[in-house]
């Protein structure tokens, strides 16, 4: 299940436009405590209005180079993403719940086989106009 995932992703963030923001609530600091995914912090904006377990990440080419290099290399890693979304201009442009819950804005080109690949390992993508 975490290669489809990251694989669903990295298509993902290959579309994204410049200035999209990465949230990420809950386990995140466990993340951050195991030393895994430490560099991220790097690309972390301060948030406001947001409970203290969620934090904000500004997706530059460097941050996107760099989580996918890190799932690539061990997408374990993947767990650590339970709850998460990302937006551009207070748009959504994916929601992410339960870490297999995928709601994806229209505005993505994702494969059909790889929508598939994704209910076959029992990850549900669910194409919308405002995720």
């Amino acid at each position: 299940m975490e290669r489809v995932v990251v694989k669903l992703l990295k298509v993902i963030f290959t579309q994204l436009p410049d200035e999209s923001v990465l949230s990420i609530s809950d386990y995140i600091h466990q993340a951050f405590g195991n030393k895994c995914l430490i560099d991220l912090k790097n690309f972390q904006r301060k948030s406001e209005g947001l409970s203290s377990a969620t934090l904000e990440f500004l997706l530059t080419d460097d941050c996107i180079a760099y989580l996918l290099n890190q799932l690539l290399a061990n997408p374990w890693l993947i767990q650590y993403l339970v709850h998460y979304d990302i937006k551009w201009n207070n748009t959504y442009l994916l929601r992410v719940t339960d870490e297999f819950c995928f709601s994806i804005s229209n505005r993505f080109e994702i494969p059909i086989s790889l929508i598939e690949e994704c209910e076959n390992n029992e990850i549900w993508i669910y194409m919308e106009d405002n995720p």
